[in-house]
Formats: C-alpha cells, structure tokens, sequence
C-alpha cells in the first residue's frame, strides 16, 4: 500500500483530528508523528501498531479488523461507522469530515493537516 493509504487508513482508525505525517522507513513499515508504527502483513494488508489490521480486498472495499465499517456516502465518497466521511478530490487529496486533508509530500511522506479556511 501506499504511504498515502497508510496516512488515510491512519486516520480512520484513530479517528484522528490533530494534523501528523506519515513516512516510508527504509527498514521496511512505516511510522506517523501520532505515534502509529504500520507493517505490512501481507501483499493487501497492513497493521497498525495499535494491533487494528486494514485489508483492500479484490472488489476495493476495506476490511478492519476492528469492525469499522463503510458505505457510500451521497456526495460521492464513503461514509464510516464512526462517524468519519471521507472523499478523494482532484490531485490525490483526501478530504475528511474532521477538517484534514491527507496528501502526497514526497515520495516516501504523506501529511495530513487542517484544511485551510476560504477567505472571508
């Protein structure tokens, strides 16, 4: 998986709301600044070091070993059964009801932030 599906996954299972990146680690894994450490269990499947496993099955819908669920939301991306929504905007940017956006910053990070506010 990707380091930016590692940071949109991070996400979801921590509910996050506070800004953190992801980084690729050259001794394989990878590890955000909130404190998740993530090793990949197989070729679809990562784990979180707060033991929740995420799975992209065959048809694109993820599997959580935490029983996270999903479904398609109206305004075009998923919603989840904790209460986040998430959609992709143009450019890879996933935009999440909690006010982040996750993001592609170098080949081997993702950050996620605040969304910036429009001007007034």
């Amino acid at each position: 998986m990707s380091i930016l599906e590692v940071a949109v996954f991070a996400v979801l299972v921590t509910n996050a709301a506070d800004p953190f990146f992801c980084r690729t680690l050259a001794e394989g894994g990878a590890r955000c600044s909130n404190g998740l450490g993530v090793e990949a269990t197989g070729e679809h499947t990562i784990r979180f070091s707060n033991f929740v496993t995420v799975t992209k099955l065959n048809n694109g819908d993820l599997a959580f070993s935490n029983g996270l669920t999903s479904s398609r939301g109206s305004f075009g991306g998923y919603q989840f059964s904790n209460g986040v929504s998430v959609r992709r905007l143009a450019g890879g940017i996933y935009e999440f009801s909690s006010g982040l956006i996750c993001r592609p910053r170098l080949p081997a990070i993702a950050e996620c932030v605040r969304r910036p506010r429009k001007p007034q």
